[in-house]
């Protein structure tokens, strides 16, 4: 018996032989590597370390109790995961071409792996709507540290965490937004040729974003 895991069309749902002689493989983050995962997450480590410090620093110098401690980092991490799980897997992630992958129930992406697929895949483009409501969600985890660390004036770890989260604006629009196949995210850098020529290659995709009113670049 054969226990061999099947292996998985590419994100354009062509073989992955294929893969080889595309023109834009390096171009974008066709298949899921954790060095990429890595670099994605480095800067977001950084500020939950500082949020969570500051919080167990503010507690041992007696500015909060017991109470208001766990509440605040177990609130942090319950909307973390709802966003992450519920909201955006919806507004942003349904939109990709790593969900489109059907064979899949959990997704195999550098940025979300192992989250579930709750919903339908949708290959046409986020509405203005999503975008507005992953911004918001992402305002909110960058965002929530920051505002009990000052309130507290734990200075040093609001420090930490405003680096935390600068480094991951900076890795975002530096490293991974240039490259990430979502092209429909607010935060998406990936040039418009890049995008024609990744369509081509998607014929589902393609159908979805003409409708919604793309142009195809010659």
């Amino acid at each position: 018996m054969n226990n061999t895991a099947p292996e998985l069309p590419s994100i354009c749902n062509r073989p992955v032989a294929e893969c080889k002689d595309c023109t834009i493989n390096e171009e974008l983050f066709c298949t899921l590597s954790w060095k990429d995962s890595l670099k994605f997450g480095i800067g977001f480590v950084v500020l939950i370390t500082g949020m969570i410090w500051g919080i167990i620093h503010a507690y041992n110098e007696l500015k909060i109790s017991k109470f208001a401690e766990i509440a605040i980092i177990l609130g942090y991490f319950i909307f973390l995961f709802g966003f992450l799980q519920l909201w955006e897997n919806r507004i942003l992630c349904s939109h990709c071409p790593y969900y489109g992958r059907e064979e899949e129930s959990v997704l195999h992406c550098y940025a979300n792996f192992g989250l579930r697929k709750l919903y339908k895949y949708h290959p046409e483009p986020m509405s203005k709507s999503e975008q507005i409501q992953f911004l918001i969600g992402v305002g909110v985890i960058m965002g929530y540290p920051i505002v009990f660390l000052a309130v507290f004036k734990e200075y040093l770890f609001l420090t930490i965490t405003i680096a935390g989260d600068l480094l991951w604006l900076i890795i975002l629009l530096t490293q991974t937004c240039p490259r990430c196949p979502n092209f429909s995210c607010p935060l998406n850098r990936v040039p418009k040729k890049t995008i024609t020529a990744y369509l081509r290659k998607n014929d589902r995709m393609r159908e979805a974003w003409l409708k919604a009113g793309w142009k195809m670049e010659e």
